[in-house]
Protein backbone atom coordinates (compact mmCIF):
# COMPACT_ATOMS: atom_id res chain seq x y z
CA UNK A 1 0.00 0.00 0.00
CA UNK A 2 1.62 3.44 -0.69
CA UNK A 3 0.67 6.79 0.09
CA UNK A 4 0.53 9.79 -2.18
CA UNK A 5 2.89 12.57 -1.95
CA UNK A 6 0.56 15.10 -0.48
CA UNK A 7 1.77 15.79 3.06
CA UNK A 8 4.67 13.59 3.15
CA UNK A 9 6.34 13.56 6.57
CA UNK A 10 10.29 13.92 5.86
CA UNK A 11 11.60 12.53 9.38
CA UNK A 12 13.31 9.40 9.89
CA UNK A 13 13.53 6.71 12.73
CA UNK A 14 16.34 3.89 11.59
CA UNK A 15 15.35 4.31 7.89
CA UNK A 16 11.58 4.00 8.49
CA UNK A 17 9.80 7.06 7.54
CA UNK A 18 6.62 8.28 9.51
CA UNK A 19 4.44 7.58 6.46
CA UNK A 20 5.83 4.30 6.46
CA UNK A 21 4.98 3.89 10.68
CA UNK A 22 1.67 5.03 9.89
CA UNK A 23 0.75 2.88 6.62
CA UNK A 24 2.20 0.08 9.26
CA UNK A 25 -0.42 1.19 11.77
CA UNK A 26 -3.52 1.06 9.35
CA UNK A 27 -2.41 -2.30 8.15
CA UNK A 28 -2.40 -3.55 11.05
CA UNK A 29 -6.05 -2.28 12.06
CA UNK A 30 -7.35 -3.64 8.66
CA UNK A 31 -5.69 -6.67 10.10
CA UNK A 32 -8.08 -6.84 13.02
CA UNK A 33 -11.42 -6.89 11.65
CA UNK A 34 -13.64 -8.32 8.84
CA UNK A 35 -15.06 -6.37 6.07
CA UNK A 36 -12.70 -3.07 6.03
CA UNK A 37 -12.03 -2.17 2.67
CA UNK A 38 -9.84 0.33 3.36
CA UNK A 39 -8.45 3.26 5.81
CA UNK A 40 -6.56 6.48 5.68
CA UNK A 41 -5.22 9.40 7.33
CA UNK A 42 -5.65 12.99 6.51
CA UNK A 43 -4.73 16.61 7.81
CA UNK A 44 -7.34 19.06 8.51
CA UNK A 45 -7.92 20.46 5.42
CA UNK A 46 -8.78 16.91 3.67
CA UNK A 47 -5.51 16.10 2.13
CA UNK A 48 -4.09 12.16 2.43
CA UNK A 49 -1.66 12.24 4.52
CA UNK A 50 -0.92 7.72 4.43
CA UNK A 51 -2.96 5.48 1.91
CA UNK A 52 -4.11 2.28 3.57
CA UNK A 53 -6.79 1.27 1.20
CA UNK A 54 -6.60 -2.00 -0.51
CA UNK A 55 -9.31 -1.41 -2.76
CA UNK A 56 -10.19 0.81 -6.37
CA UNK A 57 -11.55 4.31 -4.27
CA UNK A 58 -10.63 7.62 -5.19
CA UNK A 59 -8.96 8.16 -1.97
CA UNK A 60 -8.97 12.31 -2.24
CA UNK A 61 -12.44 12.04 -2.92
CA UNK A 62 -12.98 9.69 0.29
CA UNK A 63 -10.79 11.34 2.49
CA UNK A 64 -11.85 15.54 1.72
CA UNK A 65 -15.47 14.71 1.79
CA UNK A 66 -15.08 12.36 4.97
CA UNK A 67 -13.20 15.35 6.32
CA UNK A 68 -15.65 16.99 5.25
CA UNK A 69 -18.34 15.08 7.06
CA UNK A 70 -16.70 15.55 10.12
CA UNK A 71 -16.36 19.32 10.50
CA UNK A 72 -20.18 19.60 9.64
CA UNK A 73 -21.41 17.12 12.32
CA UNK A 74 -18.90 19.59 14.73
CA UNK A 75 -20.88 22.50 13.26
CA UNK A 76 -23.98 20.78 14.06
CA UNK A 77 -23.11 20.13 18.01
CA UNK A 78 -21.73 23.78 18.02
CA UNK A 79 -24.70 25.15 16.65
CA UNK A 80 -27.05 23.65 19.49
CA UNK A 81 -24.50 23.93 22.36
CA UNK A 82 -23.09 20.56 22.46
CA UNK A 83 -19.17 19.28 22.63
CA UNK A 84 -18.83 18.05 18.93
CA UNK A 85 -18.37 14.08 18.54
CA UNK A 86 -15.13 12.42 18.01
CA UNK A 87 -16.51 9.55 15.78
CA UNK A 88 -19.05 9.91 12.58
CA UNK A 89 -20.98 7.59 11.09
CA UNK A 90 -21.43 7.64 7.51
CA UNK A 91 -24.31 5.13 6.50
CA UNK A 92 -25.03 3.30 2.99
CA UNK A 93 -25.85 0.64 1.12
CA UNK A 94 -22.73 -0.78 0.18
CA UNK A 95 -20.59 0.45 2.94
CA UNK A 96 -20.31 2.46 6.12
CA UNK A 97 -17.58 5.18 6.56
CA UNK A 98 -16.55 6.13 9.94
CA UNK A 99 -14.18 9.29 10.26
CA UNK A 100 -12.08 9.61 13.63
CA UNK A 101 -10.91 12.76 14.96
CA UNK A 102 -7.43 13.13 15.64
CA UNK A 103 -5.50 15.90 17.52
CA UNK A 104 -8.37 17.82 18.59
CA UNK A 105 -9.56 18.29 14.79
CA UNK A 106 -5.85 18.30 13.48
CA UNK A 107 -5.98 15.27 11.36
CA UNK A 108 -8.61 12.71 11.21
CA UNK A 109 -8.85 8.81 10.53
CA UNK A 110 -11.26 7.24 7.98
CA UNK A 111 -12.24 3.62 7.50
CA UNK A 112 -14.42 2.81 4.85
CA UNK A 113 -16.37 -0.87 6.04
CA UNK A 114 -18.83 -3.50 4.65
CA UNK A 115 -22.68 -2.91 6.05
CA UNK A 116 -22.20 -6.10 7.94
CA UNK A 117 -19.08 -4.96 9.97
CA UNK A 118 -19.76 -5.05 13.17
CA UNK A 119 -19.77 -1.50 14.70
CA UNK A 120 -19.22 -2.12 18.18
CA UNK A 121 -16.02 -3.71 17.63
CA UNK A 122 -15.20 -1.45 15.10
CA UNK A 123 -15.39 1.56 17.10
CA UNK A 124 -13.00 -0.34 19.79
CA UNK A 125 -10.13 -1.39 16.97
CA UNK A 126 -10.32 2.54 15.94
CA UNK A 127 -9.86 3.75 18.78
CA UNK A 128 -6.58 1.69 19.58
CA UNK A 129 -5.55 2.55 16.24
CA UNK A 130 -6.36 6.19 16.76
CA UNK A 131 -4.25 6.40 20.31
CA UNK A 132 -1.18 4.95 18.05
CA UNK A 133 -1.64 7.07 14.77
CA UNK A 134 -2.13 10.49 17.56
CA UNK A 135 1.78 9.04 18.97
CA UNK A 136 2.67 8.77 15.38
CA UNK A 137 1.68 12.06 14.65
CA UNK A 138 2.60 14.03 17.78
CA UNK A 139 -0.01 14.71 18.74
CA UNK A 140 0.06 13.38 22.54
CA UNK A 141 2.93 13.70 24.92
CA UNK A 142 5.12 11.08 25.20
CA UNK A 143 4.02 8.50 27.71
CA UNK A 144 5.68 7.63 30.86
CA UNK A 145 6.48 3.70 29.73
CA UNK A 146 9.27 2.00 31.03
CA UNK A 147 11.42 -0.42 29.56
CA UNK A 148 12.63 -3.41 31.90
CA UNK A 149 13.93 -6.05 29.81
CA UNK A 150 14.95 -6.50 26.86
CA UNK A 151 15.55 -10.66 24.62
CA UNK A 152 17.45 -10.83 22.01
CA UNK A 153 16.32 -14.68 20.33
CA UNK A 154 16.25 -16.12 17.09
CA UNK A 155 13.26 -16.71 15.48
CA UNK A 156 13.14 -20.40 16.70
CA UNK A 157 13.08 -19.03 20.18
CA UNK A 158 16.87 -19.61 21.56
CA UNK A 159 18.30 -17.03 23.43
CA UNK A 160 21.21 -15.16 22.51
CA UNK A 161 21.41 -12.23 25.20
CA UNK A 162 19.26 -10.28 27.40
CA UNK A 163 19.72 -7.64 29.43
CA UNK A 164 17.00 -6.15 32.59
CA UNK A 165 16.72 -3.37 34.37
CA UNK A 166 15.87 -5.17 37.63
CA UNK A 167 16.82 -8.44 37.49
CA UNK A 168 20.55 -7.97 38.98
CA UNK A 169 20.66 -10.42 42.04
CA UNK A 170 21.27 -13.73 42.34
CA UNK A 171 17.78 -14.53 43.76
CA UNK A 172 16.34 -13.04 40.65
CA UNK A 173 17.81 -15.98 38.62
CA UNK A 174 14.27 -18.25 39.03
CA UNK A 175 12.33 -14.95 38.16
CA UNK A 176 14.03 -14.93 34.84
CA UNK A 177 13.93 -18.27 33.92
CA UNK A 178 10.35 -18.27 34.36
CA UNK A 179 10.25 -15.18 32.14
CA UNK A 180 12.64 -16.75 30.00
CA UNK A 181 9.86 -19.60 29.76
CA UNK A 182 6.99 -17.71 28.86
CA UNK A 183 9.06 -15.02 26.07
CA UNK A 184 10.75 -18.42 24.30
CA UNK A 185 7.49 -20.11 24.10
CA UNK A 186 5.49 -16.73 22.95
CA UNK A 187 8.02 -16.38 20.09
CA UNK A 188 7.77 -19.96 19.10
CA UNK A 189 3.90 -19.45 18.97
CA UNK A 190 4.13 -16.29 17.26
CA UNK A 191 5.97 -18.05 13.95
CA UNK A 192 3.38 -20.97 13.92
CA UNK A 193 1.09 -18.40 12.96
CA UNK A 194 -0.01 -16.49 9.55
CA UNK A 195 -1.21 -13.08 8.73
CA UNK A 196 -2.11 -10.87 11.25
CA UNK A 197 -0.09 -12.75 14.32
CA UNK A 198 0.01 -10.95 17.64
CA UNK A 199 2.73 -9.52 18.30
CA UNK A 200 2.21 -8.23 21.70
CA UNK A 201 0.74 -9.91 25.12
CA UNK A 202 0.61 -8.77 28.68
CA UNK A 203 2.76 -11.25 30.85
CA UNK A 204 2.08 -9.97 34.90
CA UNK A 205 2.24 -6.37 35.27
CA UNK A 206 4.12 -5.54 32.20
CA UNK A 207 3.61 -6.07 28.20
CA UNK A 208 5.58 -8.31 25.69
CA UNK A 209 6.13 -7.03 22.41
CA UNK A 210 7.91 -8.88 19.49
CA UNK A 211 10.23 -7.06 17.04
CA UNK A 212 10.84 -9.80 14.31
CA UNK A 213 13.73 -9.42 11.92
CA UNK A 214 14.79 -11.62 8.97
CA UNK A 215 16.37 -13.89 11.60
CA UNK A 216 16.35 -12.74 15.36
CA UNK A 217 13.66 -11.01 17.15
CA UNK A 218 14.18 -8.99 20.39
CA UNK A 219 11.19 -9.46 22.98
CA UNK A 220 10.86 -5.87 24.62
CA UNK A 221 9.43 -6.28 28.32
CA UNK A 222 7.73 -2.83 28.94
CA UNK A 223 5.45 -1.28 31.83
CA UNK A 224 2.92 -0.04 29.09
CA UNK A 225 2.04 0.28 25.87
CA UNK A 226 4.76 1.19 23.09
CA UNK A 227 5.05 3.81 20.59
CA UNK A 228 5.52 2.81 17.15
CA UNK A 229 8.69 5.00 16.93
CA UNK A 230 10.18 3.35 19.58
CA UNK A 231 8.94 -0.37 17.63
CA UNK A 232 10.31 1.38 14.42
CA UNK A 233 13.31 2.48 15.89
CA UNK A 234 14.17 -1.12 17.64
CA UNK A 235 13.58 -2.59 14.52
CA UNK A 236 15.86 -0.31 12.29
CA UNK A 237 18.87 -1.37 15.23
CA UNK A 238 17.80 -5.22 14.65
CA UNK A 239 18.51 -5.24 10.92
CA UNK A 240 21.40 -3.22 11.14
CA UNK A 241 22.49 -6.26 13.75
CA UNK A 242 21.67 -8.74 11.67
CA UNK A 243 23.22 -7.28 8.29
CA UNK A 244 26.58 -7.05 10.52
CA UNK A 245 25.89 -10.62 11.55
CA UNK A 246 24.60 -11.71 8.43
CA UNK A 247 27.33 -14.59 7.91
CA UNK A 248 27.00 -15.52 11.69
CA UNK A 249 23.67 -16.33 11.66
CA UNK A 250 22.76 -18.60 8.97
CA UNK A 251 23.25 -20.52 10.57
CA UNK A 252 24.03 -19.79 14.42
CA UNK A 253 26.27 -21.71 16.05
CA UNK A 254 24.88 -20.97 19.62
CA UNK A 255 27.70 -19.13 20.52
CA UNK A 256 27.11 -15.31 21.24
CA UNK A 257 30.56 -14.36 21.39
CA UNK A 258 30.06 -15.34 17.42
CA UNK A 259 28.39 -12.36 16.84
CA UNK A 260 29.50 -8.73 17.03
CA UNK A 261 27.44 -6.14 19.06
CA UNK A 262 24.73 -8.22 20.71
CA UNK A 263 25.68 -6.52 24.18
CA UNK A 264 25.28 -2.80 22.35
CA UNK A 265 21.83 -3.58 20.85
CA UNK A 266 20.01 -4.61 23.62
CA UNK A 267 21.75 -1.89 26.28
CA UNK A 268 20.62 0.73 23.08
CA UNK A 269 16.53 -0.69 23.00
CA UNK A 270 16.80 -0.75 27.09
CA UNK A 271 17.94 3.28 26.68
CA UNK A 272 16.24 3.98 23.89
CA UNK A 273 14.05 7.00 24.44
Amino acid sequence: MSAPPAKKQTYRSKGLTAESRIVGILEAFERQLEGVKGSAVADADGLPIANGFREALDLLSVVSMSSLGLQSAKKVFETIGLKGPKIVLLEGEDAKIVIHELGKGQASFIAVVRPETKLGFLRLEMEAAAKRLEEELGFTEPSDVRIEEVFLLTNGGLLITHVSRTLIHPGDRDVLAAMMTVVQQFVRDAFQGKAGVMEEMDMANMQVRLVRGERCTLAILSTGHLREGYVSGALGALQEFEGKNRAALDPWNGQATSLNGTDNLVEEILHRR
